[in-house]
């Protein structure tokens, strides 16, 4: 007969909205989740990334710590992978106290994070910390420590923590 559906379309069509319906339910509530791991593992990259910038290059230019003004990049090492200039320290050290958002977006970080830096020489009372004027404690922040030694032969650890 025309115009009469089967108990059979019926059901089928139930059962299909059904799985869609679950399947859509299931996805949106696992999105929250995925993005607040893919932001935690940005932070995360981003902390390896000052951290390896700061250990594992010089800077640009590569005497950047003579002229602060001139700088475009900065970086500790003196040519040598985890080999670190104690002048390039106390360079970095004055700039983060006088101008911590120069010294922030030389290191790359834009500004939807801050940056804290903290590095303590192991065998001598010698430290430093580069840190935002204002945290907070609610942000997602993530650090990595590194070591390095410095041509007097200091450990030097660095910690860099992105908030």
């Amino acid at each position: 007969m025309k115009g009469m559906l089967d108990i059979e379309f019926i059901v089928s069509v139930f059962v299909f909205m059904i799985a869609v319906s679950f399947v859509l339910l299931t996805l949106t509530g696992s999105l929250p989740k995925m993005h607040q791991e893919t932001l935690s593992q940005d932070i995360q990259s981003k902390a390896f990334q000052v951290s390896e910038m700061l250990v594992g290059n010089e800077g640009w230019p590569y005497d950047w710590n003579s002229n602060v003004a001139s700088a475009t990049r900065v970086g500790l090492t003196n040519g040598t992978k985890y080999r670190i200039d104690s002048q390039k320290i106390q360079a970095l050290a004055s700039l983060c106290a006088a101008d911590y958002s120069r010294a922030k977006a030389l290191m790359g970080i834009d500004f939807h994070n801050d940056v804290a830096i903290n590095m303590d020489a192991i065998d001598s009372p010698s430290s430093f910390e580069c840190m935002p004027g204002a945290t907070s404690t609610v942000r997602s922040s993530a650090s990595v420590t590194r070591l390095a030694v410095d041509e007097l032969g200091r450990i030097w650890m660095l910690k860099v923590t992105i908030l």
